[in-house]
């Protein structure tokens, strides 16, 4: 439950609080900060997902929700901020709200998950 709400927290601070230390940056440099900070996303999400699976304290009902709902999305947001990072260092602009969109899912289906 509490690296859920960490993800959830990060998702609002990077949409609330990131916005004014992107204004600064050149456009580069902000996708590339957003790439990073996507990728973390990804991989705490990713050993979120590994860990209630390897459980053997987790509910069938958690097991399932992450199998059948989360680890789809987990394959849907890698390639997409793999592509995104490609064109950030390329200094090529991507609208970010599919991952942003897909981040904000996978963190509400967590918190479903552990309940």
């Amino acid at each position: 439950m509490r690296h859920v709400r960490h993800a959830f927290l990060l998702a609002t601070l990077l949409a609330v609080i990131g916005c004014a230390g992107l204004a600064a940056m050149t456009p580069k440099d902000r996708g590339l900060t957003l790439c990073n900070d996507f990728m973390t996303q990804y991989e705490q999400f990713h050993s979120q997902s590994l860990q209630i699976l390897a459980s053997e304290q987790a509910k069938v009902e958690t097991k399932k929700m992450v199998a059948t709902k989360i680890n789809p999305k987990l394959n849907d947001l890698k390639p997409l901020i793999v592509d995104y990072c490609t064109c950030a260092m390329n200094g090529s602009q991507l609208d970010s709200t599919t991952i942003t969109t897909i981040i904000t899912d996978v963190s509400i289906l967590f918190t479903e998950a552990r309940k």
